[in-house]
Order: C-alpha cells, then structure tokens, then sequence
C-alpha cells in the first residue's frame, strides 16, 4: 500500500508487504482448498468530524475480531487515510490455523451489535439499526465494489437521489423532474382504476422497486414523508413518466410526452376491438356447432 493512501495498523501474521501477506493467507487457504469465500474484508468508518486514536482503532478492530469469531484466524487491520471519513479495512481469513472454518450466518445483523456497542464505548454517532432505518443497508458485495472501484452502488445513488428530490414537500411532477436531472426515471405502478400501488426508479440500466431501497422509499412511505399526489389532478404526468421510464431519463430534443399518451391510447383501443372481435367470432362458432351441418350447407360460400 501507498504511504500517502494508508498504512498497516495491526497484523497477528509474520510478514507486512500485501505479497508475503497473501502467500501466508495461501498456506492456511490450501486447508479447505474447496470452500468458495475464504476471506472476511470489511471496512468500518466514521463521519468526517470524529476521530479515533490508532490505539483505539486498534481495539475496534480487536473487539470485532473477537464478536465474530477470528480469534483464531489470521488478520490484517489497514487504516486509510485518503478520504474524508476516517476509517479501516479488516481482511481476516475464515479457514482458522486448525482448519475450521469461521461462519458468515447472519454475519450482517452480528456486525450491527457489535458496532452499536463501539459507537457507545468510543461516544460516536449512534446510527439507527437496519430495522428502523428507512434505507436498506448496502450488500456486503456493494460495499466490497465501492472499496475496490471508489463508486457508490447504484442503490445508494438513488437512495441519496430520491431523498434529495423529496425536500420540501413537491407535488409528483416536481419530484420526478428534480430525479431526471440526475438521470433518474420514476416509473408509478399505476393500475386502471388509476391507482398507484408501488413505485421503481431507473438509473443507467439499472431499475429498483421503492422497497428494495429501504422501507423509507415505497410509494406510501415517500407520502408519509411529503410527496403531494393527487391522482385526478397528476394521473397524466405518471403516465408519461411511466413511458419515460421503458426509454430511460427524457433528453431535451425528445418529442412532446403526449405523443406517448396517444399511443397508449391508441393500443388500448386497438386491443380493445380485438378483443370485441374475438367474442364476435366465438359466438359464431358456437352458433355454428350448434345449429350443425344444415347451416353449412345453406352457406356453402362460408369456410372457417
């Protein structure tokens, strides 16, 4: 590692260049050459304006290396020092020195009670649980992206994105308008009758119901949290940004939104005269079967 990106805070192995390092990981790897995730990588942070000691940090590390069970495993405790957020990175190898093999079970809601106990022995911000959070909290495999690309997740994007657009109470044409400036279509689940049971944003390629960003983020909850709607007065708006959202965020040189409008208006028609004339044609079959081979031979013009 680069002295300006960070250093080595503490290890219980040998070496402390990351190449002796990962060839000691190797030998005790080779243990349980068949197990597909043998490492542990996490990172613990905190807001830029709180600090812990190297001392402390140490601790930290130590305290949630003994709540998870690495007591017996290798590890390594890396402090960053290239952001604004003070924090650290644990790699720690799940194949212990006798072979076992360390469990991941539930190892997310293990790490939330150690971490609400650290933020109280070291008087840090005490964050709110996953349970009472209004955000899902990132996947381990979100986080470990980040670390190694330095982007943030696409759920975390429209997490930021989406609670942005909600200040100040706008109507619905004003919060999907504020999302489509950061590239962001809302796409309503809206029903015939017209009412919207859900919502999903898109991003890039990417779409994600309102729940999967947390239960702060449903069609419900954003009105519990200030989103105005009234549906006769906004229906045409959300129909167009229902549209917007199978073609992604509106570009300036895009056609009038009402264009959209009538052509879903003219499918719906075109479905409905399809479906009149299949009724049409089921009733005469059946008055065909029914009245036999006489009408057949009346209409001896007629084939179906």
């Amino acid at each position: 590692m680069k002295k300006d990106k960070g250093y080595l805070l503490e290890t219980n192995m040998a070496s402390e260049d990351p190449r002796t390092l990962a060839a000691e990981f190797g030998q005790v790897r080779a243990l349980r050459p068949n197990l597909g995730r043998a490492v542990c990588h996490v990172a613990i942070s905190l807001p830029p304006d709180e600090k812990l000691t190297d001392k402390q940090w140490k601790n930290v590390a130590n305290e949630y290396l003994k709540h998870m069970k690495y007591t017996d495993s290798q590890y390594v405790a890396v402090r960053h020092t290239d952001s604004n957020h003070p924090h650290i990175h644990i790699i720690a190898n799940r194949i212990t020195m006798n072979g076992k093999v360390v469990s991941d079970r539930h190892d997310y809601k293990r790490q939330e009670v150690v971490m609400r106990k650290l933020e109280k022995t070291y008087e840090l911000t005490q964050v709110r649980g996953s349970e009472k959070s209004l955000r899902k909290a990132p996947t381990k495999g979100e986080i470990e992206h980040s670390i190694r690309t330095g982007k943030a997740s696409t759920r975390h994007i429209l997490q930021e994105a989406v609670s942005n657009a909600i200040r100040g109470s706008p109507d619905y044409a004003e919060f999907a308008k504020r999302l489509e400036k950061n590239g962001i279509t809302s796409i309503p689940n809206m029903a015939s009758t017209g009412r919207i049971s859900g919502i999903s944003f898109k991003f890039e390629k990417t779409t994600m119901k309102g729940s999967s960003l947390g239960r702060g983020y449903t069609w419900k909850a954003l009105q519990k949290r200030g989103l105005n709607y009234e549906q006769d007065r906004e229906n045409a708006g959300i129909i167009r940004g229902r549209e917007r959202g199978k073609e992604g965020p509106r570009s300036k040189n895009r056609t009038p939104s009402t264009r959209n409008e009538r052509a879903g208006l003219l499918q719906s028609a075109k479905l409905q005269r399809d479906y009149a004339a299949l009724e049409a044609s089921t009733r005469n079959n059946r008055k065909d079967r029914h009245e036999g081979p006489k009408r057949r031979k009346q209409n001896p013009e007629i084939t179906r």
